[in-house]
């Protein structure tokens, strides 16, 4: 898993626009991986995501609304999204950093 990505997750967390639990939850799962698969970014990002939300009420994490407009859901500024997400996409060598986490724009695909 890209240090990068890890980097960009803690600078977000001492900014405030992260509990630190959420970092620690996404390194937590990348050490039970047996394979690259298992820790890939899309993977470490969905749990920072899944964490971040739930610590602020939310019981799932609806894609739909991620897919809308991830920034606003978050609180974060559109540069600070991009950067992540093209962190992610560079670590993961498979997706445009322009691409949402979600493709299509349908949750249930």
């Amino acid at each position: 898993m890209s240090t990068k990505f890890f980097a960009q997750i803690d600078a977000l967390t001492e900014a405030g626009k992260l509990r630190r639990l959420s970092g620690v939850f996404a390194r937590f799962i990348a050490t039970l991986g047996a394979t690259p698969a298992d820790t890939s970014p899309q993977l470490m990002l969905a749990c920072v995501l899944l964490s971040e939300l739930e610590g602020r009420g939310h019981s799932c994490l609806l894609l739909s609304e991620l897919n809308a407009d991830p920034a606003a859901l978050l609180g974060w500024s559109g540069d600070e999204w991009r950067d992540l997400r093209a962190t992610v996409a560079c670590a993961g060598h498979n997706a445009p950093a322009a691409e949402p986490v979600t493709r299509g724009g349908d949750a249930t695909a």
